[in-house]
Formats: structure tokens, sequence, C-alpha cells
């Protein structure tokens, strides 16, 4: 009898050993990118990712200037539907989570900043002004429905939720340190093993799963996910920026082919280029009418190379690629939830440098083409014999005042009025037939 107890002793004690042998695992996942209908993807992924391997918590280290509000909302919910903990990490030094990304680490169990990082500036914007080409802010009543938006999830996660709401209605932005001040922040980590050992013993801001959680992460291993082929694609072409300049490399590709036929590089370039630029277009928000405009830039550039009209359709094209490129990601005012890029100002300022160049570049290039066909149609046309005119030879054999001279390779009869000796230069100046009239070049 006393064996059987000793066995099952053994045994229970070889569980209880197996069990607690069993390290801790915190997923993580690094999110540099916009906040878009792809980026929800990635996080969808990662969360259930996380939950199906049983992880502790998902870290999810961000660094974004905003995106779309409809994409940043259902991301807030995921966060909110999660069965661990999803801790939002601001990384690395210098990363940002402005505007969406203030939004969802708002909706986060537990924010962490990096030293150097800031948050904030969610003040909805419907883009670009196109007769002033102004930044457009939303309605007041769009800023106060975000607002609540904002101090409800502040609420929600035990926060000041009169501070919160000036992050949209007063473009807030802190820094690490002052967000950590006010209560925005909960962590200041210069690395991973920071957050860990930082968040070891905390409460989650808000139930995880219907009931608040207290964090034991510290010593836990850390499983990184890395984004599949397709979601490093996404992540780079769903840049608005990027996907703008794709668009016009792909447009400016489609119409040198079309002015040189048969080389076949310039379109092809500019067929991929278009493609991914739709691509990326799709997970965009976009104003039609910046769409039309730029395509109508193009028409216009098509008629110049065609029918040259010294520089009217070049004007044309470049006014419409101007105004169209700043109300390219101008929204309007209906849906709520898709009214604006939540995006800081910054944005929209390099964003309008890009526009400038590409204006400058557009004019530019069509303006040099015009240049050549302007001083093409000045030229007096040579035809047939004409073109030998003003040829530089040399003779083959004294010329006094005949003999022969090499052009090109080929040999002539040629005439001068002065002596010239054999391997001097000669120019052609007039032409008899198949005599040349020549003389010395000097």
């Amino acid at each position: 009898m006393r064996k059987v107890y000793l066995y099952l002793f053994i045994a229970l004690l070889f569980l209880t050993c197996q069990t607690g042998g069993q390290s801790k695992q915190v997923y993580l996942i690094k999110i540099s990118a916009e906040i878009n209908a792809s980026t929800e993807r990635v996080f969808e992924d990662a969360i259930v990712t996380a939950m199906s391997e049983d992880a502790s918590a998902l870290i999810i280290q961000l660094d974004t200037p905003g995106g779309a509000g409809d994409a940043m909302m259902r991301i807030i919910q995921l966060i909110d539907q999660s069965q661990i903990p999803v801790l939002i990490y601001v990384a690395p030094q210098g990363a940002i989570a402005a505007s969406a990304g203030t939004f969802i680490s708002m909706g986060a169990h537990l924010v962490v900043m990096a030293p150097g990082t800031s948050m904030g500036a969610c003040e909805p914007i419907i883009g670009y002004d196109p007769t002033t080409g102004q930044i457009q802010e939303a309605p007041e009543k769009y800023k106060r429905f975000y607002a609540g938006v904002m101090r409800s999830l502040a609420e929600s996660h035990g926060r000041d939720a009169a501070l919160a709401e000036k992050f949209v209605l007063e473009n807030l932005t802190l820094t690490a340190d002052e967000a950590l001040e006010a209560g925005m922040a909960d962590v200041i980590a210069s690395n991973l093993t920071e957050v860990l050992e930082k968040s070891e013993g905390m409460e989650t801001r808000g139930p995880v799963f219907g009931e608040v959680q207290v964090l034991h992460l510290k010593d836990a291993e850390i499983v990184e996910i890395q984004m599949g082929l397709v979601d490093r694609i996404l992540s780079v072409i769903t840049n608005p920026t990027i996907t703008y300049v794709l668009f016009m490399i792909g447009i400016y590709g489609l119409i040198f082919g079309f002015l040189s036929p048969g080389w076949h590089v310039p379109e092809t370039l500019g067929a991929v280029c278009l493609i991914l630029a739709l691509i990326g277009f799709g997970y965009i928000n976009l104003n039609t009418g910046g769409i039309i405009l730029i395509i109508a830039a193009c028409v216009f550039f098509v008629i110049e190379a065609a029918t040259p009209t010294f520089g009217l359709f070049v004007s044309a094209g470049a006014v419409c690629v101007f105004f169209g490129s700043l109300m390219l990601f101008r929204v309007g005012v209906g849906d709520t939830e898709t009214l604006s890029r939540f995006v800081s100002r910054e944005w929209y300022v390099e964003f309008r440098y890009v526009v400038i160049a590409a204006t400058i570049v557009t004019v530019t290039f069509f303006a040099f083409a015009l240049y050549k066909v302007i001083k093409l149609r000045l030229t007096k046309a040579r035809t047939g014999g004409e073109e030998i005119l003003g040829m530089v030879g040399r003779a083959v054999e004294d010329l006094d005042p005949e003999g022969q001279i090499k052009i090109r390779g080929e040999r002539w009869k040629a005439e001068s009025r002065q002596k010239i000796k054999k391997g001097e230069k000669v120019r052609v100046i007039d032409r008899k037939g198949l005599l040349l009239i020549v003389e010395k070049e000097t």
C-alpha cells in the first residue's frame, strides 16, 4: 500500500514539475504602417494567433501616422473582444501613435511607450480644400462625435476622460513622459524586456473577456509573429504617398510607351506600377473627383503629344494633376465612421510637397518635349541629297580643282575653288548632281 502512495506521489510531483516547467509566452507583432483595411487584417490575424496559442498576452509594437476612421473603429472592437490582454507598445524611439493610432492605444489593455515617442493629434480632417489648397477640418459636429468616442474609451479604461477629449478637440500631442504623467500611458520602456518587467503585477486597463486581469509577464518567452509576403507588400503599397507615386509613375510609363512604340519597357513598368497603385487604392478612402481630374490630365498630355498645341494642353494637364492630387484623399461628410482620415497635419503638409514635386516633374518633362517639337518644326527640312550639305569629310587626293573625298566612308567626286591637299578636312557647301562643291575646313 505504501508503494502505491509512493508511486502516486511521484506521478503527482512529475506532473507538477511538468506544468511548472512550461514557460509563459507573449506574442509580438510589429506594425509600422498606415491604419487601413490591410492593417486591420494584420491586427485580427495577430490576435487570433495569440489566442489560439494560449499566449499570456499580445504586444503590438506600433508606429503609425494614423489612417482610416472605419478601420480604426474595427481594430478597437477586435481588441475589446480579445480573450487575452493586448498591449500597445509605441516604439522604437522616434515612433508615433498619431491620430488613429492614439484612438487604438486608448482602447488597449495597457499602453507602453518608448522614450522619445509621442501620441495625440487626433483632430479629424476631411482633406485639402481644392480651391485654396489649405487643410480642411471636419465640421464641428463630427469633432464632437469623435471626442465622445475618445471620452468613452478613456472612461472604460480608467483614464482621464477630459484630457483624452483634448486629443480631438484641441489636437493635443503628448510625449512619452507627458503621457505617463497624465495617465494616458502606463509604462515607459526602452525595450521589450523592460515592457515585461515593468508591467509585472499591473492590472489591465478595462476588462479582458469580462474581467480585469493581473499581468504576470516577467521572464516570459517572446514569440514574434512575422507578417506574410502579401501583408508586407500591402503595408508598403497602402501607404498613401507611395500609392500616389506608383500611380503617377504608372501613368507616365504608359504615356511614354505610347509615344515610343516598340521599346515595351516603359509601358510594362508603367502597367506594373499602375496595378500596384490600384491595389493600394482599394484599401484607402479616395475621392472620385480627384481620380477623374488626374485621368483628365493624362488625356490632355496624350493630346499634346499627338497634336502639339505649344503648351495649351500641357498647362491644362498640370492644373488637373495638381488639384486632382490635392483632392485625392478628401472624403465626404456622410457616414461618421468613414468621414475622415485620422492622420496628423504633418502628413498632409508632407503630401502637399510630394504633389508639388510631381506637378513640377510633369510640367518639366512635357515642356522639354514641347521644346524639342518646336525646335524640330523650325528646322529646315532636308530630303534626299540635301542632307549631305554641311558634312565634313577628308580629301583622299589633291583637289586642284577636282579630286576625290571621303564622307561617312563613301567616296565622292568633289571640286574646290582653292587647292586642297590630300588628307585635309573639307566641308560640303553645295552639290551639283554627283559632284560635291567643297571648301577647306578650318
